[in-house]
């Protein structure tokens, strides 16, 4: 069983297309920020990520994800800290400032709705993973990130 904020989900095998809603806000205020609601779920060894904005983003307005790995035993200056920073039309992977390959990350947009593919593999295969969504415009954000723990469990490295 994997465990997502204190609440028990289906576990990687399961047949669930979702884990449930991370985070959401109200009707009225979606009009008025960004993201309206984002979930996450592991399939097999991926965590998927689906964001619904309130608006398409736009040439000057992105969608920052924020995924940081810890793992018992690694000390969390050691474990990928990943940004990846969508733009209307591409989008950027960085460990930390440092911009790096995406290492299996898939993107894919269409109109208000984001899904994003990051492999476990890439987070170092962490226990749990600390996680935010933002939309910002330019260098301002316009809303505050709203951190969430994903509990992963105690993933282990394939063939280790």
């Amino acid at each position: 069983m994997v465990r997502l904020d204190r609440r028990a989900v289906p576990a990687p095998d399961s047949d669930a297309d979702s884990l449930g809603p991370v985070a959401g806000i109200g009707e009225e205020e979606a009009h008025l920020v960004g993201v309206v609601r984002w979930a996450a779920k592991i399939k097999g060894e991926d965590l998927r990520l689906s964001t619904t904005l309130a608006r398409p983003l736009a040439r000057e307005v992105g969608c920052s994800v924020r995924l940081f790995g810890c793992r018992h035993g690694t000390p969390f200056a050691e474990m990928p800290k990943l940004h990846i920073e969508i733009g209307e039309l591409r989008h950027k992977t960085y460990d930390g400032d440092r911009e790096v390959a995406f290492g299996g990350i898939e993107v894919h947009r269409s109109s208000r709705d984001i899904q994003i593919r990051v492999p476990l593999t890439t987070l170092r295969q962490p226990q749990w993973v600390l996680a935010a969504v933002q939309v910002h415009e330019g260098p301002v954000p316009l809303e505050w990130p709203l951190w969430r723990v994903l509990e992963i469990g105690d993933a282990t490295i394939p063939g280790s």
